[in-house]
């Protein structure tokens, strides 16, 4: 009988270890809520970073070792144990079992998500607009312009010092806030700031595909997300379905396999791309066969195989779009390369500079190229990063994701007698009828999706309803949504 009781208290001591270290190691190092955990962990994880996973061992060894402890002790006092003293302990652990319930459900706030979710929302019957039924056309006398894609893995502005927009005392990303200020950027505020992720866009997969679709990633939790690989979200029209109409070209590259987050199959079945990941770097010789560093490749070598890439699209005879996704920031702190320097105090910051020259180096050598003149680049952020590495203390929701877009075909219209481009309330979704009018498209009532073409002057939704009235709305679950997206 008191082996019995030996293994289940061990067992318990072990749950209530692993539960409260657990999520005091994800307080101290994420700014994720549930939404971002749960469709994470239900999305394919091909190619997830393995330092991602080391990281986390290593942050629950504390945890795992006082747990060691505690059954060892256990072990070899219990026999002189009364029953009475067996029963205090066995009630102090499921007690502890359910303080640590508590505590992860207060820090990643699921009963909220939940709640939210078993509630209804009409916002796409009201105000969703279909890209497939709206006559999108270059606008007069413009041809369209080609368009290069750069989603910034983590990037938001409070990388900025606090004099820019930021958040730092020194400015990590000093070229982007450069790039900025002298292309068009979009900001919910005077200075550098950004796009604000909803429920349904904080994750890179949920950015991207908002940023596309003009609509959050928000399918109910279970078996359809298991089987995106053979249908992804197929009664949306996205940006590149858009463009594979018009005739464009597309490719996707990322320097990890491209099926994590199925990523793969939405790029492939909107639109058609080539897919550039890995797999196709060892395939084609471009990188040693048994490579891998981080996720796959790191962002030295997808800059220069992008080059490549992007002249050969080019050079053909149809008009081209490419998109890119970084990956050296991507939390936890990110990846260091061997062209990362020792300008700061942490690994976190050193990587985000880093960053920050080599995709200036990168525009640079775009500006240069004569088969390049007739191109757009937008420069996006995906998601605020999931760490607390660099700016602490702020919701998740008030981290602005960074934007810059250079060489567009229009500029900002003035809204309510102000620059156009400033003191903005917007999200991912307002990228699909913005970057297609930056690229020469117009948009007839200047709305796609749940999004608002930005160069416009319109208001946004956000800016209608609000943002936390929208985030709410987005929150809620709608038959709607599942029966005309799915």
């Amino acid at each position: 009988m008191i082996l019995f009781y030996k293994l289940g208290m061990g067992l318990l001591i072990l749950l209530a270890a692993l539960l409260i270290g657990g999520v005091r190691y994800f307080n101290r190092t994420y700014g994720a809520k549930a939404e971002q955990v749960f469709y994470t962990a239900v999305l394919p994880l091909e190619g997830t970073g393995g330092d991602t996973v080391i990281r986390a061992v290593r942050g629950l060894f504390p945890a795992l070792l006082a747990a060691f402890l505690s059954d060892a002790a256990l072990f070899f006092m219990a026999p002189s144990f009364s029953g009475k003293t067996r029963g205090f302990l066995f009630a102090a652990v499921l007690l502890l079992i359910a303080g640590g319930i508590l505590y992860a459900d207060r820090s990643l706030r699921a009963s909220e998500f939940f709640s939210l979710r078993r509630k209804k929302t009409d916002i796409y019957e009201k105000e969703y607009r279909d890209p497939g039924q709206i006559d999108i056309a270059p606008a007069k006398g413009t041809k369209p312009r080609n368009l290069i894609m750069i989603y910034m893995e983590g990037m938001e502005s409070d990388f900025a010092s606090a004099a820019q927009g930021g958040r730092q005392s020194v400015n990590h990303i000093p070229n982007m806030t450069r790039l900025s200020a002298e292309n068009i950027h979009f900001s919910d505020t005077e200075k550098l700031g950004g796009a604000h992720n909803t429920a349904g866009t904080g994750w890179t997969m949920g950015a991207i595909f908002a940023m596309n679709s003009g609509v959050p990633f928000a399918f109910p939790l279970g078996p359809y997300l298991r089987h995106l690989d053979e249908n992804y979200a197929g009664g949306v029209v996205t940006l590149g379905d858009i463009l594979r109409e018009k005739g464009y070209r597309q490719e996707f590259m990322c320097g990890s396999d491209a099926a994590f987050g199925a990523r793969k199959a939405f790029f492939e079945q909107h639109g058609g791309y080539e897919i550039f990941d890995l797999y196709t770097a060892r395939e084609r010789g471009d990188i040693p066969k048994d490579y891998y560093e981080w996720w796959g490749f790191e962002d030295r070598h997808l800059y220069r195989l992008a080059k490549r890439e992007i002249l050969r699209l080019a050079a053909g005879d149809a008009p081209f779009q490419f998109a890119m996704l970084t990956v050296d920031t991507h939390f936890v702190s990110g990846y260091r390369c061997p062209l990362c320097r020792h300008e700061f105090d942490t690994d976190a910051e050193n990587i985000v500079a880093c960053a920050d020259r080599q995709l200036a180096e990168f525009l640079d050598w775009c500006a240069q190229q004569p088969s390049l003149r007739d191109t757009a680049v937008v420069v996006t952020g995906d998601h605020p990063r999931m760490d607390t590495y660099m700016v602490e203390g702020l919701s998740y929701y008030d981290r602005p994701i960074y934007n810059c877009f250079l060489n567009p075909a229009v500029t900002p219209a003035a809204a309510d007698g102000r620059p156009g481009n400033v003191n903005r309330i917007f999200t991912p979704m307002d990228m699909l009828p913005t970057v297609l009018a930056a690229i020469g498209f117009e948009i007839p009532g200047n709305r796609l999706g749940l999004g608002t073409n930005l160069f416009s002057g319109e208001k946004t939704l956000a800016e209608r309803m609000g943002f936390d009235k929208l985030n709410e709305e987005l929150s809620k679950q709608s038959a709607w949504y599942t029966e005309h997206f799915s």
